[in-house]
């Protein structure tokens, strides 16, 4: 934006996009996305006005295709959108994500993602507590 005030533009073989947060395979599926995408106006994110909760994205026919080919790397998409900005990815991406731990317990999430299970029993056991209590507050 600066350059377009200025008036100077780069060589577009001169110019460098550090990309070392994104694999060259999700880089792929991310320029897969983006000329699908090509002059699309981002998803809207709205709101039920009585929950407040947010509402699913209605996706097309070649985004579900999309998310069932690249499923396995649902986690890595969402990490090069946010990086790169890229707001429609991003939005559908953590859907997609949400999709797929809707439902599941914590064990099943780690499982899922590989992430380590790094609480003790003790603290899951105050974790539990907590999370009972809270639920019972929030009905009365």
């Amino acid at each position: 934006m600066l350059n377009d005030l200025l008036g100077v533009r780069p060589d577009p073989e001169e110019v460098e996009i550090p990309l070392s947060e994104v694999k060259a395979q999700t880089f792929n599926m991310v320029i897969e996305w983006c000329k699908n995408h090509k002059g699309a106006p981002d998803p809207i994110i709205k709101h039920d006005p009585v929950t407040r909760q947010r509402e699913w994205i209605t996706m097309t026919e070649w985004e579900e295709a999309f998310f069932r080919r690249y499923l396995p790397h649902l986690w890595d998409l969402a990490m090069a959108a946010n990086y790169l900005n890229i707001s429609s990815l991003y939005y559908c991406t953590c859907q997609k994500i949400a999709e797929q731990i809707k439902g599941k317990s914590p064990e099943q999430i780690r499982e899922m993602f590989g992430i380590e299970d790094d609480l003790t029993d003790k603290e899951k056991r105050q974790i539990r507590r907590r999370n009972m209590r809270n639920m019972l507050a929030g009905y009365r």
